[in-house]
């Protein structure tokens, strides 16, 4: 989380909103964003006690499914998935899709509206 670090003229630690080189003061933006969201350094120090926070957090809680925050996990979260030149709309799809062994029960199944409907469709076949 750390930003690139200059000082400017005033002699001050430049740090963050832009690359700042020794010597070289702030361009007006970003001195601009400077009064507008306050010390850049401060703001780092801020977010990343707020991360660690937030990772300690997530470390004592045991993962019971992929829900809430892990949702994003799931094999079925939607995720455009591309694979030998068909794109799936998630992980599930993409999976059954590469157990089958043909283009046209690949393309059955990247046509599928539903989750349903591609189980139905992965069932039909064995594995290669």
């Amino acid at each position: 989380l750390k930003g690139m670090q200059g000082t400017h003229q005033g002699g001050g630690t430049y740090s963050g909103l832009g690359t700042v080189y020794p010597g070289q003061a702030p361009r007006q933006s970003d001195r601009n964003n400077f009064e507008k969201y306050g010390d850049p350094t401060e703001l780092e120090e801020e977010l990343e006690r707020d991360a660690k926070m937030i990772f300690r957090q997530k470390k004592l809680a045991k993962l019971e499914s992929f829900t809430g925050y892990y949702n994003f996990m799931d094999n079925d979260y939607p995720a455009e998935v591309y694979n030998n030149g068909f794109t799936y709309p998630c992980i599930s799809f993409a999976f059954h899709a590469c157990r089958a062994q043909d283009d046209h029960t690949r393309r059955l199944i990247q046509k599928s509206p539903t989750l349903s409907g591609m189980y139905e469709i992965a069932k039909t076949f064995d594995d290669p």
